[in-house]
């Protein structure tokens, strides 16, 4: 199952953002330990992330991102 997550920076200013898989609250199932994720907007492939993602998101800036479990 491939899930969707939203970075948003409401900042002023370009910060990190992180989003933990525990933190995530997935309604149909539990969450995988390892996640392929691809930034949807951009068009790439980030990686295999275990646990967590963290991510520069610019000012006022979002980040959209699709999960599969890897």
């Amino acid at each position: 199952n491939t899930h969707s997550v939203v970075l948003f920076n409401k900042g002023f200013l370009s910060q990190y953002i992180a989003a933990s898989w525990s933190d995530l609250e997935f309604t149909v199932t539990t969450p995988a330990d390892k996640y392929t994720v691809r930034d949807l907007w951009e068009h790439k492939d980030l990686g295999v992330f275990s646990g967590s993602i963290t991510l520069p998101v610019p000012a006022h800036g979002v980040r959209m991102l699709k999960l599969t479990p890897a």
